[in-house]
């Protein structure tokens, strides 16, 4: 069996991300969820409870961000430590299938959390690969399996991609935004174009099993 390779990894954008533990002012509603544009990123105000909540600062640090704030800094009485940066921007490897191997989870394919989709995505990932198994161990043909597995994850990208765009588009009109949207438009197409280069699905979901469309017909 051939080594595990590491394919090259494509980014769609660049969006350093911290999060932080902070402290909910007296009048913020504990049940409620804040998500806020400013000019170099955006704020998303998670509450846990309690007078507690989560802060997600994509773009710059909370501090930058909360300083151009209107509607999530005066829900916010103390900020607590923040914790290290992290990548949020939308990424895969470009290769996601080979000889004796899948590439799946978030070191393949990671979404921006503005979209919400990603533990959906998780579990989509998770049915493929028990079907790609499955298919392999009824012996099916390995590449074009190899082959399902990369153009649908490449298209659950694609797809992923669209829904961001109106996100970026209407967020901001600063820098930032402007080429946030530019660099997700960026991946849209390139993702359009890589899949215009391979063939159409031949396996189809049947539970957790892959079968030929011909035969889930």
């Amino acid at each position: 069996m051939a080594p595990f390779p590491a394919p090259a990894l494509r980014r769609f954008g660049c969006r350093q991300s911290t999060a932080v533990p902070v402290r909910l002012a007296a009048e913020a509603a504990e049940r409620t969820c804040w998500i806020e544009s400013v000019t170099t990123g955006w704020l998303f105000l998670i509450p846990e409870g309690t007078g507690a909540a989560w802060l997600l600062a994509i773009g710059d640090a909370p501090q930058a961000l909360l300083a151009r704030s209107t509607l999530v800094a005066p829900l916010i009485e103390r900020l607590g430590v923040t914790g290290p940066a992290f990548d949020t921007s939308p990424r895969m490897v470009e290769r996601l299938a080979g000889e004796g191997w899948l590439a799946f989870g978030t070191a393949a394919l990671a979404f921006d959390p503005i979209c919400g989709d990603g533990t959906a995505q998780a579990v989509r990932e998770g049915i493929l690969a028990s079907g790609v198994v499955t298919a392999l161990a009824r012996g099916e043909d390995p590449l074009a399996l190899a082959i399902h597995h990369h153009s649908i994850l490449l298209a659950s990208m694609r797809r992923h991609l669209q829904l961001a765009l109106p996100f970026y588009a209407s967020g901001g009109t600063s820098g930032w935004w402007r080429e946030q949207f530019a660099a997700t438009r960026e991946g849209y197409d390139w993702c359009t174009a890589q899949l215009g280069q391979l063939p159409e699905p031949r396996f189809a979901i049947h539970g957790f099993d892959l079968v030929r469309r011909e035969l889930a017909a």
